[in-house]
């Protein structure tokens, strides 16, 4: 309730005793949950309704904020099983090729033993075995 002159204001909150007539202007006002406001405390208020409002907004986007963290978390352990599954694939694929390529350097030195070999027996003089030779 806005109450134009200062003088009036000041009376009006100054004077909180209750006399015979009932409780006093400021304790009637308060219970009819109504703000007296004089011409030098109305800006005073409207601020501090203003501060409410604008935490209210924050806390509204405080609590969407929130939310999308929350949803990003979950995105982020989706990817996360992915990414380990992809990491587990690989480690095994890793193992493989190491194998084969063991393998290969296995079957590699045998060739190269039976190369070897051959070639030992034409430096000695032995006639070398051709499939034409053996039919």
């Amino acid at each position: 309730m806005y109450i134009p002159a200062e003088n009036v204001y000041y009376e009006a909150i100054l004077r909180e005793e209750e006399d015979e007539s009932g409780p006093s202007l400021f304790a009637y006002t308060l219970s009819r949950r109504v703000i007296p406001v004089s011409p030098n405390s109305f800006f005073a208020y409207l601020q501090t309704i203003l501060l409410g409002l604008k935490g209210l907004k924050i806390e509204e986007s405080a609590r969407e904020i929130l939310n999308h963290l929350d949803r990003l978390k979950q995105e982020t352990e989706k990817f996360s099983e992915h990414f380990r599954l992809v990491g587990a694939h690989l480690d095994n694929a890793r193992k493989k090729y190491d194998d084969a390529d063991k393998q290969l350097g296995r079957v590699d030195e045998k060739l190269d033993v039976l190369l070897g070999l051959v070639k030992y027996e034409d430096r000695t003089g032995q006639p070398e075995q051709n499939s034409t030779e053996q039919d």
